[in-house]
């Protein structure tokens, strides 16, 4: 006698059809009416605080979240010993001449193209701390300080919750070391697709 025939199932013990389609229609349900799920946040990308408001929201708020991201643009932004190396990274138009306040020369930095802010839509938007956006040469997207894509137009974002949570501070900025060896590929002085000699 085969297995099967000796199995009785109770009435009641195997999902219905219905049942089976419910549950994951009400999870879809949640997640669309959340927006996100808990690692990504909503975010509003604006080119700056004239682009904020006209997009309907509170004058005093995008005035004030455009000058916080400058004030992190000035403190944070990765600073380049010479303009090409920072076009590298961010393309060519992108960066600037800043004057050393101590008379010590200059450096370039990526210019800001944007600044990221917490979406009026979203219930969480003091989630989303105001930072910086930079182009990204690769995506031709933005970026942040930190070099975390974050969408390539302005407008509404899903962002990781990590990377909106908290702006870039003066160690968590891409320095120059970190961003040419992330176009290179790494720490080193080649990428290859091979390890070894």
């Amino acid at each position: 006698m085969k297995r099967s025939q000796n199995l009785t199932i109770k009435r009641g013990t195997i999902a219905s059809p219905k049942k089976m389609i419910v549950a994951p229609l009400a999870l879809a349900i949640s997640m669309l009416s959340t927006g996100c799920s808990p690692s990504t946040t909503e975010a509003s990308l604006y080119k700056d605080a004239e682009s904020c408001v006209a997009a309907g929201n509170d004058f005093n708020q995008c005035q004030n979240q455009f000058e916080q991201a400058e004030i992190v643009h000035q403190q944070t932004a990765p600073k380049f010993s010479k303009l090409e190396e920072c076009e590298a990274e961010y393309g060519k138009g992108y960066c600037g001449e800043q004057q050393s306040s101590g008379g010590g020369g200059s450096t370039f930095m990526p210019m800001m193209m944007g600044y990221m802010m917490g979406s009026m839509l979203s219930s969480n938007s003091s989630a989303v701390q105001a930072q910086p956006l930079y182009n990204d040469r690769k995506s031709s997207g933005f970026v942040t300080g930190t070099g975390a894509n974050v969408g390539k137009s302005y407008g509404n974002a899903v962002v990781p919750t990590a990377i909106a949570g908290k702006a870039p501070t003066v160690a968590s900025a891409m320095s120059p070391s970190k961003a040419a060896a992330a176009a290179r590929g790494g720490f080193g002085g080649k990428s290859s697709g091979s390890f070894g000699g």
